[in-house]
């Protein structure tokens, strides 16, 4: 192999592995998107593929040494999509914190009431707690309803 085709073939393999770097931030970009357009509908089976490519790209950029390699926009943009995985990801499973709740709530009064302890004030006292900070969850991930 002479000088020129070595220079040539460095050059194959830098442009390969530079595209490489950039078309995986993109392709989880789409996978963000679709979680934070969608992910109210995701069945489970939905977000654990989401989960394995987020594991992936984490992967992917987890070591120094490819993290060194990209530029700090490229960096930037590898925060910011972690970031808003992590945020979607988030807004559902307090979702689904708050089904529980809502669900052991109902389940407690019910007991509660056939009890006949239902006035106490305590117990009323820790239902509305856990309602006010399942409140403040929503507050802080803004779900909707």
């Amino acid at each position: 192999m002479n000088i020129r085709q070595s220079i040539l073939a460095l050059s194959a393999a830098a442009l390969l592995a530079t595209s490489c770097a950039s078309t995986t931030p993109g392709s989880f970009e789409r996978v963000v998107d679709k979680a934070e357009n969608n992910g109210a509908s995701y069945s489970e089976k939905d977000w654990d593929a989401a989960d394995a490519q987020y594991e992936e790209f984490l992967e992917k950029y987890s070591d120094m040494e490819t993290l060194q390699s990209l530029t700090p926009e490229e960096r930037k943009e590898v925060g910011r999509l972690t970031a808003r995985y992590l945020k979607v990801r988030m807004q559902h499973v307090t979702v689904q914190m708050k089904d529980l709740i809502d669900v052991g709530s109902d389940l407690t009064k019910g007991f509660l009431d056939e009890l006949n302890l239902s006035s106490m004030d305590s117990v009323e006292s820790q239902i509305h707690g856990l309602e006010a900070l399942i409140h403040e969850f929503e507050s802080l991930f803004e779900i909707d309803e």
